[in-house]
């Protein structure tokens, strides 16, 4: 009885562990994840510049 209890204990105990392993590359991903929406928001406002600066050069040819 003693060695089913300890087992389960140590199964719980693993259950958790892969858990918290999950969790941490998941927040990890995520973080990578907001990152890129960043560079890529950053991007596209760039982008929208340089095509405004163009539009406005080619207004005053």
């Amino acid at each position: 009885m003693k060695f089913k209890n300890q087992f389960k204990i140590i199964i719980i105990l693993f259950i958790i562990l892969v858990n918290l392993f999950a969790i941490k590359e998941t927040s990890e991903f995520l973080s990578k994840l907001e990152l890129n929406t960043i560079a890529i928001c950053n991007a596209q406002a760039f982008v929208d510049l340089n095509v405004t600066l163009q539009i406005d050069v080619l207004k005053q040819l």
